[in-house]
């Protein structure tokens, strides 16, 4: 099929391509807007030093060895963090009626690429309760850590803090509509090659009985 063969074919059906992009976009934002509970986030970091912050702010050195004990350190102070110890202490402090699982899920730690800094986000339906879990539980873990690892060499660098005008991290609806729409239009000229073929072979399949019941008269 030729380039403008199909321009062609698109032109013909061009209504299908635009109701149909229309109704899926369509769809996809009402959907996003109204049916699909917003969830928030606010992050929290934290500093790992491969001192304490009193050796640290003596020596005022440090060398490679430190750097990767403070990495090592941090990989056990993010399962510590996710711990069921901390997390309920974590509960407990904000009286929240959660599963220890169900805390869990709403948390994720990882390290900020290329530094010593621990980043816990908290994702939740409430901005507020997203901040609140957010603080608390960077508050405890600092203190566990220090009572557990006897060493005090990780501290809170950045607090949670709710915004006057909170955006939600899921959905995203413009997002989402820009996908529908992009989806709804390459649906779209699929399902007009789709038709256009068939009603071509229906046309042929329509000739061919056309001719043979010509040559049966003629016969």
């Amino acid at each position: 099929m030729k380039v403008r063969e199909l321009f062609d074919m698109i032109w013909r059906r061009l209504w299908i391509v635009i109701v149909f992009t229309t109704a899926v976009t369509s769809a996809v934002g009402i959907y996003s807007y109204y049916y699909i509970a917003p969830v928030y986030g606010a992050s929290v970091e934290l500093l790992v030093m491969p001192n304490s912050a009193e050796e640290a702010e003596q020596s005022r050195e440090i060398d490679f060895n430190d750097i990767q004990t403070s990495i090592k350190l941090m990989d056990t102070y993010q399962v510590m963090i996710k711990s069921p110890r901390v997390l309920e202490k974590a509960m407990i402090a904000m009286k929240l009626r959660l599963s220890t699982a169900e805390l869990d899920s709403k948390i994720e730690v990882k390290p900020v690429k290329s530094s010593q800094v621990i980043e816990i986000t908290v994702r939740d339906p409430s901005p507020v309760t997203a901040v609140e879990i957010a603080n608390t539980l960077s508050r405890i873990s600092v203190a566990e850590i220090k009572e557990i690892m006897k060493i005090d060499n990780i501290q809170v660098i950045s607090e949670a803090k709710v915004s006057d005008n909170p955006y939600p991290v899921y959905p995203r609806p413009i997002l989402n509509i820009a996908m529908a729409f992009v989806v709804g239009f390459f649906l779209s000229i699929a399902l007009v090659l789709v038709y256009d073929s068939y009603a071509i072979y229906r046309k042929s399949r329509v000739l061919q009985k056309q001719r043979m019941m010509s040559k049966s008269a003629l016969g």
